[in-house]
């Protein structure tokens, strides 16, 4: 995957300095001409897709500019309709769009795989279980011997699908994904009830501290005699019912 990775990255930067020399050749020929608009100054951070980062945590949908690369349209000539940016738009809309659904499909595809394992391990299992009584013939020793084989392989299979849940579910559970296998592992799940109640314990402590270094500073900023004012000053509004003019009932009809 790292090679693979290098060998794109490669790809991409090779394309973006032919297209910079490409572009100073055509600036230098004829620096007024229209295509400035269309063909603009390449920079590092132009290059990227046209939909947002999903480690981009501060920028949000509604707020996210894609490049001016992927508002390019592929035409001709330099003059661009409203209708023909507007198809451009509807053809990057759905090829984000498909990619967002392999990337769903890539994520049903990791959770059913991670299923499968844990259900081939079982059946290895079992079946190292079914075979532990099928020979009959041999002395005690013997038969004790191979008894005790198909049981031991029978336990290691079962332990490498619990240490596979084991690291699997806490994961799955941080990012809210709760498989129908989980209720089958209660030892990993009452590791993810740790890792949760750890995480609970530790923002409680965040919240405590912050709250103590607000009160620090508000108590700095205000001294003895701002704090006595604050105590003496009466409450604007007064809860006694003499203060008011009550009418009676007859007076109002």
């Amino acid at each position: 995957m790292l090679t693979l990775y290098k060998r794109i990255n490669h790809k991409v930067e090779r394309a973006a300095q032919k297209y910079r020399t490409a572009r100073a050749a055509l600036l230098s020929l004829d620096p007024d001409a229209p295509w400035k608009e269309k063909f603009k100054d390449l920079r590092k951070e132009d290059i990227r897709g046209p939909g947002r980062d999903s480690d981009d945590k501060k920028t949000t949908n509604g707020r996210f500019e894609p490049s001016w690369i992927s508002l390019v349209t592929r035409t001709r000539d330099f003059t661009q309709t409203e209708e023909e940016f507007n198809e451009s738009l509807r053809v990057e809309w759905a090829k984000t769009y498909a990619r967002s659904m392999r990337w769903q499909e890539e994520y049903q595809i990791v959770l059913e795989e991670m299923r499968r394992v844990l259900a081939s391990f079982e059946w290895k299992a079992s079946w190292w279980e079914s075979q532990a009584g099928l020979r009959d013939n041999g002395d005690v020793q013997t038969l004790s011997g191979v008894s005790a084989y198909a049981y031991k392989q029978a336990h290691i299979t079962r332990q490498m699908a619990i240490r596979c849940a084991t690291s699997w579910l806490p994961t799955l559970d941080k990012h809210g994904i709760k498989p129908e296998w989980a209720k089958t592992y209660p030892g990993a799940m009452a590791l993810v009830a740790k890792i949760r109640g750890e995480e609970k314990n530790d923002n409680a402590k965040e919240d405590e501290l912050k709250d103590k270094v607000v009160k620090e500073d508000i108590e700095e900023e205000l001294d003895e005699e701002d704090v006595a004012d604050i105590v003496e000053t009466p409450s604007d509004t007064e809860s006694d019912e003499e203060s008011y003019d009550l009418f009676e009932y007859d007076d109002y009809i």
